[in-house]
């Protein structure tokens, strides 16, 4: 018997993988009886196996910044508390996790900027999307699209934010709350 039918074999009808959870992501809906031990089912369960690993960014990474930044209890707000008098004194932080890997102002990529989009101030929201499709980024400044700032993208991608000025701060949208830029149209 192969280790897909003996997972299959093992799940009953009283398992808790066939009765839903509190975390949406971890429950695996009940096939109805007719589809038991069929190659659907197997499918079925590997597809699922397959979304469960799948992790997303969900919070700013405290083990991973820079000593001048200070993150709130929720790992959403992350203050800038450096000196603040020159480039050298930015600060980065990054996610708790890496964007699904799709292959191997300013924009900032691998140390090169360019100008892009307009100017942000205190109170703009600013939001970034990576299209795992096209392998294209681009920005939002209160909800508007600015247009692609990058495309060709390949690799291992980090949500991540840098400050250089005393007193500021950011609060991050992980897709906790509704985002400001309608991104169902793009999904």
């Amino acid at each position: 018997m192969s280790d897909s039918n003996a997972y299959l074999k093992s799940i009953s009808s009283d398992s808790p993988l066939n009765k839903p959870t509190s975390i949406p992501h971890s429950s695996v809906p009940k096939l109805p009886d007719y589809l038991a031990n069929t190659k659907f089912a197997e499918m079925y369960y590997k597809a699922h196996e397959i979304l469960r690993s799948v992790t997303l960014p969900t919070e700013w990474n405290v083990d991973d910044k820079c000593t001048h930044l200070n993150v709130d209890s929720d790992r959403l707000k992350v203050n800038y508390i450096g000196p603040g008098v020159n480039d050298f004194d930015a600060a980065a932080i990054r996610a708790n996790h890496s964007m699904p890997p799709r292959y191997d102002g300013l924009t900032f990529f691998s140390g090169f900027s360019k100008p892009y989009g307009p100017k942000f101030t205190t109170g703009d929201t600013i939001g970034c999307c990576l299209n795992l499709r096209d392998g294209t980024a681009f920005y939002t400044k209160n909800g508007q699209h600015l247009g692609i700032a990058f495309r060709d993208l390949k690799g291992v991608f980090y949500p991540s934010i840098g400050l250089r000025t005393r007193g500021e701060s950011i609060e991050a949208n992980f897709g906790h709350k509704k985002f400001k830029f309608a991104i169902e149209h793009y999904m």
